[in-house]
């Protein structure tokens, strides 16, 4: 599903920077730390 969000430019720069080390897409990146913080119990 595609969403639209605002970043902060420099957050968005360090997670592309992150995820093409990593050998992901951005969405990937983004969507492994929405899982990561939704497992967390509040």
């Amino acid at each position: 599903m595609r969403t639209t969000v605002s970043i902060a430019d420099e957050l968005l720069a360090t997670a592309r920077e992150r995820a093409r080390s990593r050998g992901q897409t951005l969405g990937e990146l983004i969507e492994d730390a929405l899982r990561r913080e939704i497992a967390v119990p509040s």
